[in-house]
Protein backbone atom coordinates (compact mmCIF):
# COMPACT_ATOMS: atom_id res chain seq x y z
CA UNK A 1 0.00 0.00 0.00
CA UNK A 2 3.02 2.27 0.16
CA UNK A 3 2.68 3.10 -3.53
CA UNK A 4 -0.93 4.20 -2.99
CA UNK A 5 0.23 6.52 -0.22
CA UNK A 6 2.89 7.95 -2.51
CA UNK A 7 0.40 8.37 -5.32
CA UNK A 8 -2.06 10.15 -3.02
CA UNK A 9 0.69 12.49 -1.80
CA UNK A 10 1.84 13.23 -5.39
CA UNK A 11 -1.75 13.93 -6.46
CA UNK A 12 -2.18 16.26 -3.48
CA UNK A 13 0.99 18.17 -4.45
CA UNK A 14 -0.16 18.36 -8.07
CA UNK A 15 -3.51 19.71 -6.90
CA UNK A 16 -1.80 22.38 -4.81
CA UNK A 17 0.45 23.41 -7.69
CA UNK A 18 -2.52 23.58 -10.07
CA UNK A 19 -4.50 25.85 -7.75
CA UNK A 20 -1.50 28.05 -6.92
CA UNK A 21 -0.39 28.56 -10.52
CA UNK A 22 -3.57 28.24 -12.57
CA UNK A 23 -6.24 29.37 -10.10
CA UNK A 24 -9.21 27.81 -8.36
CA UNK A 25 -10.83 24.93 -10.16
CA UNK A 26 -7.64 23.88 -11.96
CA UNK A 27 -6.93 20.18 -12.03
CA UNK A 28 -3.60 18.39 -11.69
CA UNK A 29 -3.86 17.27 -15.33
CA UNK A 30 -4.32 20.89 -16.45
CA UNK A 31 -1.17 21.86 -14.55
CA UNK A 32 0.78 19.01 -16.17
CA UNK A 33 -0.55 19.98 -19.62
CA UNK A 34 0.44 23.61 -19.01
CA UNK A 35 3.96 22.52 -18.13
CA UNK A 36 4.25 20.26 -21.17
CA UNK A 37 2.94 23.00 -23.50
CA UNK A 38 5.61 25.37 -22.23
CA UNK A 39 8.35 22.95 -23.25
CA UNK A 40 8.94 21.10 -19.98
CA UNK A 41 9.24 17.33 -19.88
CA UNK A 42 8.04 14.70 -17.43
CA UNK A 43 11.58 14.68 -16.04
CA UNK A 44 11.22 18.36 -15.10
CA UNK A 45 7.74 17.78 -13.71
CA UNK A 46 8.90 14.84 -11.58
CA UNK A 47 11.79 16.92 -10.25
CA UNK A 48 9.42 19.77 -9.34
CA UNK A 49 7.15 17.36 -7.51
CA UNK A 50 10.12 15.88 -5.63
CA UNK A 51 11.26 19.33 -4.51
CA UNK A 52 7.75 20.13 -3.32
CA UNK A 53 7.37 16.84 -1.44
CA UNK A 54 10.44 17.51 0.69
CA UNK A 55 12.02 15.11 3.17
CA UNK A 56 8.78 14.27 5.04
CA UNK A 57 6.68 13.12 2.11
CA UNK A 58 5.06 10.38 4.21
CA UNK A 59 3.57 12.98 6.49
CA UNK A 60 4.56 15.60 9.07
CA UNK A 61 7.31 14.50 11.42
CA UNK A 62 8.17 11.26 9.62
CA UNK A 63 11.56 12.38 8.21
CA UNK A 64 11.29 9.77 5.47
CA UNK A 65 14.17 11.21 3.48
CA UNK A 66 14.16 12.80 0.09
CA UNK A 67 12.22 11.11 -2.65
CA UNK A 68 11.23 12.18 -6.11
CA UNK A 69 8.92 10.22 -8.36
CA UNK A 70 10.36 8.87 -11.56
CA UNK A 71 9.51 10.32 -14.95
CA UNK A 72 7.79 7.10 -15.94
CA UNK A 73 5.67 7.00 -12.78
CA UNK A 74 4.50 10.61 -13.15
CA UNK A 75 3.69 9.94 -16.80
CA UNK A 76 1.76 6.81 -15.80
CA UNK A 77 -0.28 8.75 -13.23
CA UNK A 78 -0.93 11.59 -15.68
CA UNK A 79 -2.17 9.25 -18.40
CA UNK A 80 -4.75 7.81 -15.96
CA UNK A 81 -6.15 11.19 -14.86
CA UNK A 82 -8.83 11.46 -17.55
CA UNK A 83 -10.35 9.31 -20.26
CA UNK A 84 -8.80 11.53 -22.95
CA UNK A 85 -5.53 12.16 -21.12
CA UNK A 86 -3.45 10.30 -23.72
CA UNK A 87 -4.63 12.56 -26.53
CA UNK A 88 -4.33 15.74 -24.46
CA UNK A 89 -0.81 14.88 -23.27
CA UNK A 90 0.34 14.07 -26.82
CA UNK A 91 -1.08 17.39 -28.04
CA UNK A 92 0.58 19.31 -25.19
CA UNK A 93 3.92 17.63 -25.96
CA UNK A 94 3.64 18.66 -29.62
CA UNK A 95 2.91 22.25 -28.63
CA UNK A 96 5.82 22.17 -26.18
CA UNK A 97 8.20 20.82 -28.80
CA UNK A 98 7.15 23.56 -31.20
CA UNK A 99 7.52 26.22 -28.49
CA UNK A 100 11.00 24.92 -27.68
CA UNK A 101 12.05 24.89 -31.35
CA UNK A 102 10.76 28.44 -31.85
CA UNK A 103 12.59 29.63 -28.75
CA UNK A 104 15.82 27.98 -29.85
CA UNK A 105 15.46 29.48 -33.32
CA UNK A 106 14.81 32.96 -31.95
CA UNK A 107 17.77 32.68 -29.57
CA UNK A 108 20.13 31.48 -32.31
CA UNK A 109 23.03 33.69 -33.18
CA UNK A 110 23.24 35.00 -36.73
CA UNK A 111 26.71 33.39 -36.74
CA UNK A 112 25.33 29.94 -36.14
CA UNK A 113 27.07 27.00 -37.77
CA UNK A 114 23.78 25.45 -38.86
CA UNK A 115 23.51 25.22 -42.65
CA UNK A 116 21.10 27.74 -44.12
CA UNK A 117 21.52 26.79 -47.78
CA UNK A 118 20.53 23.62 -49.58
CA UNK A 119 23.29 21.05 -49.78
CA UNK A 120 23.79 21.57 -53.52
CA UNK A 121 24.50 25.27 -53.06
CA UNK A 122 26.92 24.55 -50.21
CA UNK A 123 28.80 22.07 -52.40
CA UNK A 124 28.98 24.60 -55.25
CA UNK A 125 30.39 27.23 -52.92
CA UNK A 126 33.08 24.85 -51.69
CA UNK A 127 34.32 24.50 -55.27
CA UNK A 128 34.60 28.26 -55.75
CA UNK A 129 37.87 30.07 -55.18
CA UNK A 130 38.43 31.08 -51.58
CA UNK A 131 40.32 34.20 -50.51
CA UNK A 132 43.31 32.05 -49.55
CA UNK A 133 43.47 30.37 -52.96
CA UNK A 134 43.27 33.78 -54.66
CA UNK A 135 46.20 35.00 -52.56
CA UNK A 136 48.17 31.86 -53.38
CA UNK A 137 47.48 32.35 -57.11
CA UNK A 138 48.71 35.94 -57.09
CA UNK A 139 51.97 35.03 -55.34
CA UNK A 140 52.81 32.45 -57.99
CA UNK A 141 52.55 34.93 -60.84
Amino acid sequence: MASRRKEARVLAVLGQLAIEELGDGATPLEWILDRLESGNTFVNIASEIGERLGPDWRGPGTESGRWAPSRAWVSFIAHRMAYDADRRIAEARRKGALATRLKVASDASPWTTAPTQPAGQRAARRNEATPLSIVADTRDG
